[in-house]
Order: C-alpha cells, then sequence, then structure tokens
C-alpha cells in the first residue's frame, strides 16, 4: 500500500511539474512582467528556450526524480520535487534574462 501511495505521489508531482512553465507564464503576464519583444529573431529565440526548452527541463528533472524511489532522508525530498523546482528555476531565469537584455525600452 506504501509502495502505491509513493507512485501516485510520483505522477502527481510530475504532472505538476508539467504545468509550471504555463502557469509562471501567465503569472508574469498578469504581474507585466513577460518580455516585450521585438518581433524577428529575439523573439524567436525567446519562444524556443522558453517553451522549447521548459519542457526539456521538465522531461530531465522527471528522469532525475525516479532517484525518489532509491533514497532516504532529505535527498528523497528534493528528488521528489525536482520536476516542479527545477523547471521553475529554468522558466524564471529565461524570463529575467530577456527581461533585461532583450526588452523594448
Amino acid at each position: 500500500m506504501l509502495n502505491i501511495i509513493k507512485v501516485i505521489l510520483f505522477v502527481i508531482v510530475n504532472i505538476a511539474g508539467f504545468y509550471v512553465t504555463p502557469v509562471i507564464a501567465h503569472v508574469a503576464i498578469k504581474i507585466d512582467m513577460f518580455p516585450q519583444l521585438p518581433v524577428g529573431e529575439h523573439s524567436e529565440y525567446f519562444k524556443l528556450l522558453y517553451f522549447a526548452g521548459g519542457p526539456w527541463v521538465w522531461i530531465a528533472s522527471a528522469v532525475i526524480s525516479i532517484g525518489y524511489f532509491f533514497t532516504k532522508d532529505e535527498l528523497k525530498n528534493w528528488l521528489l520535487l525536482a520536476p516542479m523546482y527545477l523547471t521553475g528555476i529554468y522558466c524564471t531565469l529565461v524570463l529575467i534574462y530577456f527581461n533585461f537584455f532583450y526588452t523594448i525600452h
């Protein structure tokens, strides 16, 4: 029974990690921190890094989170939550980068 709960928790956290990229984009739009990029190369580069790179970071962190089943103590929690916080950190850093270096002033 305990293993079933672990698997269900693992699946729920990975599903939540999948939705981190659009949630951060939505929050950035709401608080007016989404980068206002000129049409062209910079906006395509942003879309590539944010909307194509975010899912790849989620996939990599989901693979890393499999270690949750094989570790103990505090590392277990860090590995379980990796799809959420690693994807969130990546998306936030991409937004910050494009806000500071490519935004139209």
